[in-house]
């Protein structure tokens, strides 16, 4: 199974009607899977995968429309689908504004022929 199947905002057939419901809870599947959690913790709060989640929730957020959220929580995504032990949040938050950005980018349109 993906480990995206099911979440609303990162799963395109589980959706929600809150923008902020789905950048939340891609922020916070993200984070965990780049600081993975011990099923023992008592807490998210104060944890290395809450300060990731605040900073990627607050990236996803500054999308312009629904279609731009559902862009950066894909590159998101994408970003954390397979860390690196080493790898920190700003490094998964620069490859996915490159990601949002080579997806976003305006390309010329091609011209009519004659």
């Amino acid at each position: 199974m993906n480990w995206t199947a099911g979440i609303p905002g990162l799963d395109c057939h589980d959706r929600s009607d809150s923008p902020e419901i789905m950048n939340r809870l891609a922020a916070v599947v993200c984070a965990i899977r780049l600081h993975p959690m011990n099923v023992t913790a008592t807490r998210f709060g104060g944890t290395a995968a809450e300060v990731a989640a605040k900073k990627f929730y607050n990236w996803l957020n500054t999308a312009k429309d629904d279609l731009d959220h559902y862009l950066r929580r894909l590159a998101l995504a994408i970003a954390c689908d397979q860390p690196r032990d080493d790898a920190d949040d700003e490094q998964v938050l620069r490859l996915a504004k490159s990601v949002h950005a080579w997806v976003t980018q305006s390309r010329p349109r091609a011209k009519a022929s004659s």
